[in-house]
């Protein structure tokens, strides 16, 4: 019933925007919380619309600098995509406030306020009771969804969805480009799976919870992270407890984002004879990864050199 209901508020809002005078017709001003959104706003979108994307992929986008520009951009955007799933519940919401625009106040369906959370089937959603004692645990599931290419797709769907909402003159070139940016993603899949062939049931160890989808969609398996809960920075217990482990399961990644300090996982690797491999959570993270695609192909680049180093040094 819920999605009966959506559609219909979908459609009706269709019928809404294609009534409005053709001054509404204009490029539509787009500002993405995060720089995977802003890349697949601009894949979905091409010259419909205008695109700022306000964090950078070399920061935290749990704690990106909440700059006073931010509200400036926010208050002239037609609409706003953000990941959701608190993701930037610790910087958005108040600049969303302040910017006063009230395309941004959320409601079911919005064409105008796009949460990708929405469009995603969500991988470890906690269970039971839930404090700030457990670390920075995320209620509504792990946020870093983005990472599995069948879920980029997806969300490119979403967004075509909402701009032919908002744009139904353009609706046919939304529809073309989702489904160019599918087939590249089918054909680069096939090409990723074959090349992370060696990494199939591999124990791996990342520095805080952001690879588990990336992990979903190549096989490999994350046995453990060197923070002790999310958020927590690494302790020497922790550290003491997880060498031993790693070694009896034969861990041989120690996966980190380019932000993360590198005391404690080169430590790790050298008790272990793990190697470190830092990987972009996201596009802009390290140098050459400028749209979705070079993105996954850094990180499977990235992941199959180090893991055929560590095949090499075993040996």
């Amino acid at each position: 019933m819920m999605h009966i209901q959506s559609r219909c508020l979908l459609i009706l809002a269709t019928f809404l925007f294609s009534s409005m005078p053709s001054h509404a017709q204009a490029t539509l001003n787009v500002v993405a919380s995060l720089p995977e959104y802003g890349a697949l706003a601009k894949q979905v979108g091409g010259s419909e619309v205008s695109v700022v994307t306000l964090a950078h992929g070399t920061e935290d986008m749990h704690f990106v600098n909440p700059k006073p520009s931010y509200i400036r951009v926010l208050n002239k955007a037609n609409v706003l995509i953000e990941n959701g799933a608190d993701m930037e519940s610790g910087w958005l919401p108040p600049l969303i406030a302040a910017s006063r625009n009230p395309k941004l106040v959320p409601s079911l369906n919005s064409p105008t306020r796009i949460l990708a959370a929405d469009f995603v089937e969500m991988l470890r959603i906690p269970m039971g009771r839930i404090d700030r004692s457990m670390g920075d645990i995320h209620p509504l599931g792990h946020p870093h969804f983005h990472l599995n290419p069948a879920n980029a797709v997806a969300i490119a769907q979403g967004l075509q969805e909402r701009f032919c909402v908002l744009r139904p003159h353009a609706c046919s070139t939304f529809k073309e480009n989702v489904e160019q940016f599918k087939g590249q993603i089918e054909n680069k899949m096939r090409q990723w799976q074959s090349t992370m062939k060696p990494l199939q049931g591999a124990h791996v160890v990342e520095y805080h919870q952001t690879f588990a989808y990336l992990a979903d969609s190549f096989g490999f398996s994350l046995m453990d992270e060197l923070e002790p809960k999310p958020g927590i920075p690494p302790s020497a217990g922790h550290i003491r407890d997880l060498v031993p482990r790693m070694q009896s399961m034969n861990a041989r990644l120690i996966l980190i984002e380019p932000f993360h300090e590198r005391k404690t996982p080169t430590f790790v690797a050298r008790q272990t004879g793990a190697h470190v491999v830092v990987l972009p959570g996201t596009i802009g993270g390290v140098p050459g990864t400028d749209d979705y695609i070079s993105l996954i192909d850094t990180i499977v680049s990235r992941l199959v050199e180090a893991a055929n180093r560590a095949e090499a040094n075993a040996e």
